[in-house]
């Protein structure tokens, strides 16, 4: 019998990853030669050296060791906690904006009965390794929710959706990867414009969360709320919620 298939769900900012790993060796370099050439030459520069340099070089690497147990363990754990919080009905037809390799995808799936998900990413593989369509819909065939999922490339700043066509929006980590402000209104425009009303949106990120919750209140939503600040996944994220 073959073992069945686990999902993957990749490793969120690699290239971020590898640049905390790159400073931390760089700065425990320094230590060892603050070690060898700074202890005859200056008290005052050779302490101030190791200890520099030292708590840089630990910040980086426990930095970087948090964001990689972040995507293998605690961010699949508090996503499925976080969705067992929320009402989804059984005919629901949900958007997850930049789906990545799928997650909130296929855990909104498990939750809408015959209702469908709509995944939406540009997938540039930037933010996230094995970040693709071919990916999350490998992951939803290992968890059995492949034919309630569908994968659609496009830029959430221009959506290739009619009007209300969500009961609800998810995203994390993704529209602060929209570096402009007005570019970024724009994403969340569109999300008001693709929920129907009373429809329901759930954005994780970590910054904007203030820009999120404003504009989206000012279009006109409803029981809009940022929630405190979560250590469960890195960089430590703000939930913004609402209703149209």
């Amino acid at each position: 019998m073959k073992n069945k298939p686990s999902p993957d769900y990749g490793i969120d900012a690699p290239s971020v990853i590898i640049n905390l790993l790159v400073f931390s060796v760089i700065q425990t370099g320094f230590v060892f030669l603050s070690l060898k050439y700074l202890a005859t030459y200056s008290p005052l520069l050779y302490f101030g050296s190791l200890f520099l340099n030292g708590i840089g070089a630990f910040y980086c690497l426990s930095m970087a060791i948090l964001i990689f147990i972040s995507s293998k363990i605690t961010k699949p754990r508090f996503i499925k906690k976080y969705f067992n919080t929320l009402s989804f009905k059984a005919d629901s037809k949900v958007l997850d904006i930049g789906c990545g390799t799928g997650l909130l995808s296929i855990e909104a799936a498990k939750r809408i009965g015959n209702g469908k998900v709509c995944a939406l990413d540009l997938w540039h593989g930037k933010d996230q390794t094995q970040s693709s369509a071919a990916k999350t819909l490998l992951n939803a065939k290992a968890e059995g929710v492949a034919e309630k999922i569908e994968t659609i490339q496009a830029d959430m700043r221009e959506m290739p959706f009619e009007d209300q066509s969500f009961d609800q929006v998810v995203s994390c980590l993704a529209i602060h990867n929209i570096e402009d402000r007005n570019e970024r209104e724009k994403a969340l425009r569109e999300i008001f414009r693709v929920l129907k009303p009373g429809g329901t949106f759930y954005l994780l990120d970590f910054i904007y969360t203030k820009q999120y919750a404003s504009l989206l209140k000012s279009l006109g939503c409803s029981e809009v709320n940022i929630s405190k600040r979560f250590l469960s996944i890195v960089p430590f994220i703000k939930i913004v919620s609402g209703r149209k």
